[in-house]
């Protein structure tokens, strides 16, 4: 939870867990204990992907010294009522080549390595730290919009997990349907205005402006007038538009 009280994570956990793990953890707080849980699930999901929704226990720690218990009993300590983070036991070897060999593992985040002294180490691996990277270009609509408009797709999609890209090929799809169904629109409008108005602004300002039940239309018939192309001037609105979300989102209700 948070100051602001139990954020949406925390109440997806709530959700899923379990009387007897709540009667674990419990004992666990009444006897000194902190348990330290991660929540995953499919909707939660960044990189990862994850089958079902699970509390997955990280660490076990002295509540007044924040001494760490050994992992190898943190089963028991649960009695069995989590699935445990895998431990990997001890580095047997060189430091650096072992987290040399780690960033070059796939289909995981990393791993922490905790010394005799308690300081740890977060080592992600490069399979996760790039394809995150990725994933930043398209947390939000308006970055796969300024992918589309800017031709960088063909650099992105192939690294993205095949979900994740299936998603937004459906949206690079339902773009294209928007922009070619607004142009049709907005040239239809150019086309009546031309046909009963000529070049006449002010009769088309008064009478036909006044009367458009998309307001955002004017300056595309305006601009035609003065003989500029419809889809330049659309994707200049666009590109004007995708700078952040609250604009995109006005710009793509338009559309």
């Amino acid at each position: 939870g948070t100051k602001m009280g139990l954020s949406d994570v925390a109440k997806q956990a709530q959700e899923i867990i379990s009387s007897a793990q709540l009667k674990v953890l419990c004992e666990l707080a009444l006897d000194g204990k902190t348990p330290l849980l991660e929540f995953i699930s499919p909707e939660n999901q960044i990189v990862i992907s994850y089958d079902d929704a699970e509390l997955v226990l990280l660490a076990i720690r002295d509540t007044v010294t924040g001494e760490y218990y050994d992992p190898e009993l943190y089963s028991e300590m649960t009695r069995g009522m989590f699935r445990v983070v895998p431990y990997y036991g001890a580095i047997q070897n060189n430091l650096e080549e072992y987290i040399s060999r780690q960033r070059q593992a796939t289909g995981r985040e990393g791993d922490i390595i905790r010394f005799t002294d308690g300081h740890m180490l977060k080592v992600k691996n490069d399979w996760y730290v790039r394809i995150h990277k990725v994933l930043d270009k398209v947390r939000f609509d308006r970055n796969i919009v300024a992918l589309i408009v800017n031709e960088e797709l063909d650099d992105v999609l192939p690294q993205l997990p095949d979900e994740i890209a299936i998603n937004i090929r459906d949206y690079i799809s339902k773009f294209w349907v928007a922009v070619e169904s607004t142009q049709i629109r907005l040239e239809t409008l150019i086309n009546t205005v031309r046909t009963e108005y000529g070049g006449d602004r002010k009769r088309i300002a008064i009478e036909f402006v006044s009367q458009l039940s998309e307001k955002e239309d004017a300056k595309f018939i305006f601009g035609s007038l003065d003989n500029r192309d419809v889809r330049e001037m659309l994707f200049t609105d666009i590109k004007k538009n995708m700078c952040t979300n609250v604009r995109w989102e006005k710009c793509a209700k338009w559309m």
